[in-house]
């Protein structure tokens, strides 16, 4: 019985421990799902910039709104290119494609810069014509393309396509612009609040700066808005050759004749004209000339007189 009553006391001091450690251990393992759900809203933050560098994989451009204008939200913007164009066709006839080339480009929602006709070669004039044209930069392919397959073209001489990337630059601009503006109202708010002539007159100063600042990026971004907008294209156009100006021309004796007689009196032309300005140019030297020969006669006079002899 006495060690029945020993042994009981150890027994309840190792059921109070065992439970103790149960609940330590309950309570750890209810501890640590807290712990390792707060760890993917840290990795979700981690990752949220790396998939916005990754979502203008489509050929767009994710630029984030300025921090000056006061708001968090992106806005996806095209890559803004320029396109330019030259092309050098050989046609059947110069006027009809000439004016061809005109209707396509008014078609297409485009229109005509400039153009120009001259003529080409001294044994037979062959009008040739060029003229540069501004289309929407969405039909600038489909612009080309009709061109190129014009029944009036029988060649393609040469063709030159050009792309400028100006994104960068047009975002830049726009990022200027924005800031120019709102420093341009913070100057006007101060010029409302100036109270002597010198702050006022300091503060138009700065103002009349960051106009003119304002004027220059809002030019600058203007232009490029426009060359964005309409693609440009210098098409030359030239006439088909003739047989004799591929053969060459043949020899004609009454031409030989007559180009001759034209050199000659170009020639003859050329020495009275550098004559004439020979004489003109050395007027004050006639007159010493004159006096000298006039010298030389009475001296020479003078050296005879003494030899005669009177009958």
């Amino acid at each position: 019985m006495g060690s029945t009553r020993t042994a009981r006391p150890y027994s309840m001091l190792l059921l109070s421990l065992l439970l103790t450690l149960a609940v330590v251990t309950a309570c750890s393992r209810g501890e640590r799902p807290e712990g390792q759900s707060a760890e993917p809203v840290v990795a979700s933050t981690a990752v949220a910039p790396d998939q916005a560098r990754t979502a203008p994989a489509s050929g767009t451009l994710e630029v984030p709104a300025p921090a000056s204008s006061g708001t968090t939200i992106g806005g996806t913007f095209d890559r803004f290119v320029i396109r330019t164009g030259e092309l050098e066709l050989q046609v059947s006839d110069v006027g009809q494609a000439l004016v061809a080339i005109r209707q396509l480009a008014i078609d297409a929602g485009g229109f005509v810069l400039s153009s120009s006709t001259y003529a080409q070669g001294e044994e037979e004039k062959r009008q040739t014509a060029t003229l540069t044209i501004q289309v929407p930069s969405d039909r600038f392919d489909q612009f080309l393309n009709q061109v190129r397959t014009s029944p009036l073209v029988v060649e393609v001489e040469r063709e030159q396509l050009q792309s400028q990337d100006v994104t960068e630059e047009y975002l830049d601009l726009d990022a200027r612009l924005r800031n120019l503006q709102a420093t341009e109202q913070r100057y006007l708010a101060l010029l409302d609040r100036a109270s002597t002539i010198e702050e006022i007159l300091r503060v138009e100063q700065e103002l009349s700066r960051v106009r003119y600042e304002i004027e220059q990026v809002t030019g600058r971004k203007q232009y490029l808005e426009r060359h964005i907008a309409y693609a440009q294209a210098t098409i030359t156009l030239v006439p088909v050759p003739s047989a004799q100006s591929a053969t060459g021309p043949a020899f004609d004796l009454a031409r030989a004749v007559e180009r001759a007689w034209q050199a000659s009196l170009r020639f003859i032309g050329g020495v009275a004209e550098i004559t004439v300005m020979v004489l003109v140019f050395f007027w004050w030297l006639w007159p010493v000339l004159a006096a000298l020969a006039l010298l030389a006669l009475r001296w020479r006079s003078r050296r005879q007189a003494p030899g005669t002899t009177n009958p």
